[in-house]
């Protein structure tokens, strides 16, 4: 135990950020990702490792999650400070973990990625353009559900300017181009792995499909480049991030329908686009460097 290492008597303070969304770990490790895993690795060592979990998977899966709802309950006991990235995950760790009290929770969200942000006079540079930015993998991301946004978007003839850039890589790459082309898809672009930084530039649109986040990076970063985003409200911190129908577009989950159409919406009206971009860039600087660092410091000083 980290508490018993330092002594009873210790000086030091003990802080355990978490930077997920609570009670997510039942989605780790599902049996597909790990045949993926198996399948798509170059290491004997790894394969070796993911076949023993395959083996095992209907002990180790149960196992998993339950030393995951104790892991929970023992890092609120021995740490005197538990920061979660929203206020939304405190009643999911208590939940997921069996925790009480609260006493002990500080919220902290994650500073911008990047150190740049777009000006208002490049907004006319940008392209009709969509964006992905992520991992290519399926539990989690979703992707799959994007492609098939777009399949509806393809068949509006008055957006067929537009374009979908999904730049990432992962496991279940292959399975998603065989799916765009399935799907006879002409304006969708696998870019592979690349700085996102010049996509978010000239884009005017970003797609997010997740399940699941703890405070999405992906968000914040579109948000600092004025590239309005999209994404169903299955994630509690989007609530933080996202002024619905002001910075972005929060859609109901699964309604594939209406996330096309509110795509469409924002795609056909000039106007409205470039304000929920002005907005997005006024949003992002509430998450800058400086402002993140004034949270963590006042935190540490207060322990």
């Amino acid at each position: 135990m980290v508490r018993n290492a330092l002594g009873e008597n210790r000086t030091c303070k003990l802080v355990f950020v978490h930077h997920f969304e609570p009670g997510s770990e039942v989605y780790f490790e599902l049996f597909r990702d790990i045949k993926a895993e198996f399948l798509h690795s170059n290491s004997v060592a790894q394969k070796f490792k993911q076949m023993i979990k395959i083996c095992l998977y209907p002990l180790y899966r149960p196992y998993k999650v339950h030393k995951a709802h104790a892991n929970y309950k023992l890092a609120y006991d021995i740490c005197d400070k538990v920061v979660l990235l929203s206020a939304e995950y405190i009643y999911k760790y208590c939940s997921f973990g069996g925790v009480s009290e609260k006493e002990k929770f500080a919220v902290i969200p994650n500073a911008i990625t990047f150190d740049e942000f777009i000006q208002k006079s490049e907004f006319t540079r940008k392209k009709k353009q969509v964006l992905i930015v992520t991992r290519l993998e399926e539990t989690q991301k979703r992707i799959s559900l994007a492609i098939r946004i777009w399949k509806m978007i393809e068949q509006m003839p008055e957006l067929s300017d537009w374009t979908l850039k999904v730049v990432g890589f992962g496991n279940y790459e292959a399975q998603y181009k065989k799916l765009a082309k399935g799907l006879r898809l002409e304006r969708i672009f696998f870019e592979g792995r690349q700085d996102p930084r010049p996509y978010y530039r000239e884009s005017s649109l970003f797609m997010m499909t997740s399940l699941y986040e703890g405070w999405p990076m992906t968000i914040n970063e579109s948000l600092q480049f004025g590239c309005v985003p999209f994404a169903f409200d299955v994630i509690p911190s989007l609530h933080d991030i996202i002024e619905n129908g002001k910075n972005g577009c929060l859609l109901r989950e699964m309604d594939l329908v209406g996330y096309a159409q509110k795509m469409k919406e924002i795609m056909l009206d000039d106007e409205k686009r470039e304000e929920l971009m002005e907005k997005c860039l006024e949003t992002s600087k509430l998450y800058s460097l400086d402002n993140i660092y004034v949270k963590w410091k006042k935190l540490l000083n207060e322990l």
